[in-house]
């Protein structure tokens, strides 16, 4: 079972999963997640695999059952410590994080825009 979703706008919801198990990758400040076909669970993005290509961005780990998701737009996260003007990619790891070097299927999650501001991309494949 999915979970219980409330949105705050077009772009952004609350959304409640019990026991969703999500952790922000050390030195990150979102993560990017996908939701498993066969189970409903909201799982760290993988660019290894595009069945595990970022759908949303978790920009809040608000408790063990609640997160906030984004799915595109402007994200301010004051003195966030990503390079202005860098692409950052989804990595292989497996764990959602971000890297400057695009993993193996390229998964584009964001644009430095300054100091505390990201521009997120949701390009996934279909």
């Amino acid at each position: 079972m999915f979970g219980t979703v409330t949105r705050t706008n077009n772009n952004i919801a609350i959304i409640t999963k019990v026991g969703h198990g999500l952790t922000i990758p050390v030195g990150d400040k979102l993560m990017g997640i996908y939701v498993d076909s066969v189970t409903g669970d909201l799982l760290p993005a993988d660019a290894t695999d595009s069945n595990k290509q970022k759908s949303l961005f978790v920009t809040e780990i608000i408790d063990v059952d609640t997160i906030r998701a984004q799915t595109t737009g402007f994200l301010t996260s004051t003195a966030h410590g990503y390079t202005v003007g860098e692409f950052y990619f989804i990595t292989d790891t497996g764990n959602g994080g971000f890297s400057t070097t695009p993993g193996t299927l390229n998964d584009i999650g964001f644009l430095v825009l300054n100091a505390d501001v990201l521009v997120l991309m949701n390009n996934r494949e279909l």
